[in-house]
């Protein structure tokens, strides 16, 4: 008998006998050779789309920013504030397409009953160990912004204009994440007297989440007790549509393709929004979650998708926000770019 000279498989003379032995092991050899080629294949074939992706997310961020974007095949772009075809059950929120629940007549007045002051700001000149934080709870219904709040109190044994560095967090109770953090100079231009504080925002919050405002003295500079204060001159801006939140695009193209790129910023808030996102009627979930900020200081998320599929000529993608009661959708911008 005769083999092969690559792979070592049989090959019979006109007068050999073929054994049962022989043949099994022939067609198991065969078995394990495809199998092995089949998965060097898919991995070549991930290692492909992976490179596709990051070609096709890098040209769609390009096209994207482009004052008027050409004429492309397979990509499409969308700015829903600005071009709101498509999109429906939004409202406009500072240049963002907003979608949320709440309740009529909120007022600085009722923010106020919501808030749960849990220590007031007090410092101790030279014993830093002894302050204490301006530390505050709230939970909002509605979502909105808080653009500011007062500190009323006195100080003394200043020497005036001497920095006096704070540290300013907000967090949301529900994830454990810090949504805003900053250094706040408090410095005083007296040795003592009354002291009136600013504290300016903005402290965006989500509809039905908890948050806590902390501000903490990094440095004991003089002795010093504050009260929070809330009045008509810290006013709260509450939003909600009660509307659920849709927006499609379909693609139509003179051929298939291999798979799809979909990329959305937004952000979910509150405890019971849902965000589902389809294409062609199948739920995706996303590869990646980039975090941004806008220019207003609202946190949002850059999306991933990726479809690794066939997807015909006319394919349509579609997203869809059910605010739950309680939860708040902030819609920037989406787009697609077929692979």
């Amino acid at each position: 008998m005769n083999y092969t000279e690559n792979y070592h498989l049989p090959q019979w003379d006109e007068h050999d006998r073929i054994m049962r032995s022989d043949f099994n092991r022939m067609c198991a050899d065969i078995e394990t050779g495809l199998t092995q080629s089949r998965a060097s294949g898919e991995t070549l074939n991930g290692r492909t789309l992976d490179r596709f992706c990051r070609m096709a997310y890098n040209h769609f961020q390009l096209v994207k920013n482009l004052n008027q974007i050409p004429a492309q095949t397979g990509i499409f772009y969308q700015d829903p504030a600005k071009d709101p075809s498509n999109v429906s059950g939004t409202m406009q929120w500072g240049g963002v397409c907003f979608a949320g629940s709440g309740v009529s007549g909120m007022n600085y007045e009722k923010f106020l009953e919501l808030v749960q002051v849990r220590s007031q700001l007090k410092a101790v000149k030279d014993h830093p160990e002894r302050g204490v934080p301006l530390d505050f709870t709230f939970r909002c219904p509605v979502a909105g912004v808080l653009n500011r709040f007062f500190l009323h109190g006195r100080f003394s044994n200043n020497t005036p204009g001497t920095p006096t560095p704070c540290r300013l967090t907000m967090t949301d109770l529900d994830t454990g994440s810090v949504v805003l953090s900053r250094s706040i100079d408090m410095a005083q231009a007296g040795s003592q007297g009354a002291l009136v504080y600013t504290v300016n925002g903005p402290f965006f919050f989500h509809s039905g989440s908890g948050y806590r405002v902390r501000l903490e003295p990094l440095a004991a500079v003089y002795d010093m007790e504050t009260m929070f204060v809330m009045d008509d001159q810290t006013p709260v801006y509450c939003y909600f549509n009660n509307s659920p939140a849709s927006a499609s695009h379909t693609f139509r193209e003179a051929a298939a393709s291999s798979g799809g790129l979909l990329i959305l910023q937004c952000e979910v808030g509150g405890p019971k929004g849902r965000l589902t996102v389809t294409w062609d009627g199948k739920v995706l979930r996303p590869a990646a979650a980039l975090p941004h900020q806008d220019r207003l200081g609202r946190r949002y998320h850059e999306y991933i998708y990726v479809h690794d599929g066939a997807v015909p000529a006319t394919s349509t993608v579609a997203l869809r926000f059910e605010d739950g009661g309680s939860g708040d959708f902030c819609f920037y911008d989406w787009g697609g770019i077929l692979l």
